[in-house]
């Protein structure tokens, strides 16, 4: 849901190709205005403090100062997100900016997510950031009794097996069983909220489990969860249910993932149609960085996620000549008296190779 909503902040400034990519690619199937509402009112719906849950989402703009935005970009930031425009010096002073965006994330995620930007990760030419971020605390209707965790096998996608602390409960729960796995649904205090644990077949002794749940992952998409919270609604069964106990946290350069699936023009200087947010020059977006965090133990989940976008404009609106050596290259040691070439190498990986010594070379041998 985090990359669902923070997406729709760069959405709303794309026109063309650009906007159609994005569109597809994201299931954006409103218009632009009932889009950005449709999720003001349902972030609206969910965010709380109460004794059942807790649910909080926030955005953020961070822009160069001095650098144009359209007024009507703004105050869609501010109306549907409640986003405030923050000016920064990414130029001139990138540690600040990403010293201030990262004490940003970890108030919004409650500590869980503590770093999402470096000053590295800021670019001579990035003039706009976009975060996005989410948290969540529930706690089960039926709590697990911390007495009855103990260590269980756990079968991984290679087949090998691990020992996980595991929660054991037998209750009445809302259970279903399709032609290709198990689905079990486990509601939060206040039952508004609830986690689906979807258990695909191991699909017999002869196939891998990773073949299974690869093909299971392929299925899995928005008619068949509709379809199946259908079928939870029938009465409940006794279960005795067995969940691991973990805490995760996983970084995703969501960036690749959405141009690989057809996203191209968002990324592509030449492209990129982002004339809605920026009243001149070229923009496509530099990355995409998704981090999400995830505990589930006795009491319930505890969920927080957070998504970073940055914006590089054209390299010549800027004043400073950029070289970034960012893909292999050749260097060579010359003597510029006699020209004579000292060393010379080529460099694929730089935190393996070692430029090579070779012999000096004149102007007679080459």
């Amino acid at each position: 849901m985090n990359l669902f909503q923070t997406l729709a902040m760069p959405y709303a400034g794309a026109g063309g190709d650009t906007e159609r990519q994005m569109a597809q690619v994201m299931h954006y199937d409103l218009a632009q205005n009932a889009l950005h509402s449709a999720i003001h009112h349902l972030t609206k719906q969910w965010f709380t403090n109460e004794k059942d849950f807790e649910f909080s989402a926030a955005y953020a703009v961070w822009v160069q100062e001095g650098y144009p935005i359209h007024q009507e970009y703004i105050d869609l930031m501010a109306g549907f997100y409640k986003a405030g425009l923050r000016r920064a010096h990414f130029e001139k002073d990138p540690d600040a900016p990403a010293s201030e965006i990262n004490q940003w994330v970890k108030e919004q995620t409650r500590g869980k997510i503590q770093n999402i930007v470096g000053p590295r990760d800021i670019n001579p030419l990035t003039r706009l950031i976009l975060t996005g971020a989410i948290y969540f605390m529930g706690k089960w209707v039926h709590q697990f009794d911390p007495g009855e965790t103990g260590d269980a096998r756990f079968q991984l996608l290679n087949r090998k097996r691990v020992m996980v602390p595991t929660m054991w409960i037998t209750k009445y729960f809302r259970y279903a069983k399709s032609e290709s796995f198990h689905a079990l649904e486990l509601p939060y205090s206040g039952e508004r909220l609830t986690m689906l644990i979807l258990l695909p077949d191991r699909g017999g002794l002869k196939d891998l489990v990773s073949n299974v749940f690869g093909s299971f992952e392929k299925k899995l998409n928005h008619n068949l969860i509709r379809n199946l919270l259908g079928k939870l609604e029938q009465d409940s069964v006794e279960v005795s249910l067995g969940l691991p106990k973990f805490e995760l946290e996983a970084t995703l350069d969501a960036g690749n993932a959405f141009a690989e699936m057809g996203m191209t023009d968002a990324f592509d200087q030449d492209k990129a149609d982002f004339s809605a947010i920026f009243p001149k020059g070229k923009w496509a977006i530099d990355r995409i960085l998704h981090k999400a965090y995830v505990k589930v133990d006795e009491q319930g989940t505890e969920t927080a996620a957070i998504t970073e976008m940055a914006f590089l404009a054209d390299s010549m609106e800027s004043e400073k000549i950029i070289f970034h050596v960012d893909r292999p290259f050749v260097s060579l040691i010359v003597d510029r008296e006699t020209q004579a070439v000292l060393f010379l190498g080529s460099v694929v990986n730089p935190a393996e190779e070692k430029l090579d010594e070779g012999t000096a070379v004149s102007d007679d041998k080459q």
